[in-house]
């Protein structure tokens, strides 16, 4: 029974020197937990706040165990140093059992988002390639912006009527307007209102960004096993089938513009020029491993998540901040009216006359701080950062949420004021810090349409409509949903015409 005993004690000896040995690799930061490392120190409804506040108990460099460890960076120069300056060694992705789903259990992963090394780079590269050929940045791309617009307008003053005013839920009508852009670009075609396959599979990509990021999910991502174990609770099984369904789909796209694509013709959309590029890699006898169907399908997967979701969360925080400060409603509401005016729709080209709505949109996205946690980068050789040495396929974690909420930076972070944003002279005033869209190599690579986006559908909403409070009903909450992206709770607004 002795021997017994000690022979426990020598085991659990063993593992806990073992465990406090690979804690000590890695940058100091709060005491991590055996199997949970530090899941239960999070605030898991605002988990920015927690890494905020280590950030400024740890320094801008340190750990945090999910329940693997992250290497997390809050400091703006730092971050800089590191995507921008060390960018090539900070381009991977770290590709582990939960993101495999979406990888095709490819060790470098597969898409545009979830993929790295040689393959990534191939498709970003190649998305950047038509999308400038598609006119992004330049009018065609806002032609297309200002379409759906329109289709978004039509929609509401159908809902108003003759009364002039309606309660309306903005997530449909805003998620389809901003899809359908994508869409047209990606797919050359667009959902109506009433199609239930939009429906379904935004409620399936809903479902899926909550829960990649869930506790259970960063637990079952570090112990994959436990899915055997505990089927029913972590919800792996519906959550691979909702995965399997969304690349059914997209793949099925890809068949359809397969079997009408003509090598002869100039490619209409994103897809079509895909196909272009494989039949051309065959033609010349190249390596297609890196560039075939099954990419593609994660491609469109990516750029059709991305290019709908960052911009619909942060547009439905737009409208919510708009109901809540009236004052800065009048104020965009009367630069509307003073540059646009309300015979013509807006430009792109207003923006520079329209200093105090750019502020309005930068502080929207400010304080919206729609990624509570970035998609983890991974070293791809040793390197150091901030004095710490940091280990070749270290997973990292730029937070730029920290940033947005540093209140070094931003003052009263927890406040709506678009006027921090505004020089003395009232012209838009730079700030470093806000980069919604990321920096260094992975940058957002659809940053341009999004702000052209935000900027043409707030602008014609504002133009159009006003947004109140609906009387007699509780106040909207600022809270936010945690997952991939952190949406406002539903709401409905009273949507007036103007």
């Amino acid at each position: 029974m002795i021997s017994l005993l000690l022979c426990a004690v020598l085991v659990v000896a063993y593992l806990w020197s073992k465990y406090i040995s690979q804690v000590r690799q890695y940058p100091p930061g709060p005491r991590p937990l055996p199997i949970l490392g530090n899941l239960l120190q999070i605030d898991f409804a605002s988990p920015q706040e927690t890494i905020a506040k280590w950030g400024k108990q740890y320094g801008p460099v340190f750990t945090v165990w999910l329940p693997k460890p992250n290497v997390v960076i809050t400091d703006y120069s730092v971050m800089k140093e590191a995507l921008v300056k060390e960018g090539d060694i900070y381009a991977g992705r770290y590709v582990g059992f939960v993101y495999g789903n979406y990888g095709r259990e490819h060790p470098d992963g597969s898409g545009i988002i979830l993929s790295q090394n040689k393959r990534w780079s191939l498709q970003r590269r190649f998305a950047l390639h038509v999308f400038r050929d598609f006119g992004m940045g330049r009018n065609l791309m806002e032609t297309k912006v200002m379409a759906q617009c329109s289709v978004l307008v039509d929609f509401l003053r159908g809902a108003v009527g003759q009364k002039g005013s309606a309660v309306v839920d903005l997530e449909y009508s805003l998620t389809l307007c901003v899809a359908n852009i994508i869409d047209d670009i990606i797919m050359g075609r667009t959902f109506e209102y009433d199609d239930e396959n939009f429906a379904k599979f935004k409620h399936m990509l809903d479902v899926i960004m909550q829960e990649v990021k869930s506790p259970r999910f960063l637990v079952l991502d570090t112990y994959p096993r436990l899915r055997y174990l505990f089927p029913g609770q972590l919800g792996y099984k519906k959550f691979r089938e909702r995965g399997e369904l969304l690349h059914r789909f997209f793949l099925s796209e890809v068949s359809e513009h397969k079997a009408k694509l003509n090598m002869d013709a100039e490619p209409e959309d994103y897809i079509d020029a895909y196909l272009h590029e494989i039949e051309r890699r065959k033609r010349a006898g190249e390596d297609t491993s890196d560039f075939n169907e099954e990419i593609l399908a994660a491609n469109i997967s990516d750029l059709w998540a991305a290019g709908m979701e960052t911009t619909v969360t942060t547009l439905r925080w737009g409208i919510l901040y708009i109901m809540l400060h009236p004052e800065v409603a009048r104020r965009a509401y009367e630069e509307v009216d003073a540059i646009v005016g309300k015979d013509r729709l807006p430009q792109l080209s207003d923006r520079s006359a329209m200093p105090y709505t750019q502020a309005t949109l930068n502080e929207i996205q400010r304080l919206g701080n729609i990624v509570p946690f970035n998609i983890q980068h991974a070293t791809s050789a040793d390197t150091t950062l901030h004095g710490h040495k940091i280990a070749a396929g270290t997973i990292v974690l730029p937070q730029l949420s920290a940033l947005l909420m540093d209140p070094d930076v931003f003052p009263q972070p927890h406040s709506f004021l678009p006027e921090r944003f505004l020089a003395a002279d009232g012209s838009v005033k730079r700030v470093d810090e806000l980069i919604p869209f990321g920096m260094g190599k992975r940058q957002c690579l659809g940053e341009s349409l999004a702000r052209t986006e935000l900027f043409l559908i707030f602008v014609t909403l504002m133009q159009k409509f006003s947004f109140s409070i609906i009387p007699d009903l509780p106040t909207p909450t600022t809270k936010a949903i945690f997952g991939v992206t952190a949406p406002p709770h539903p709401y409905a607004t009273l949507v007036s015409s103007r």
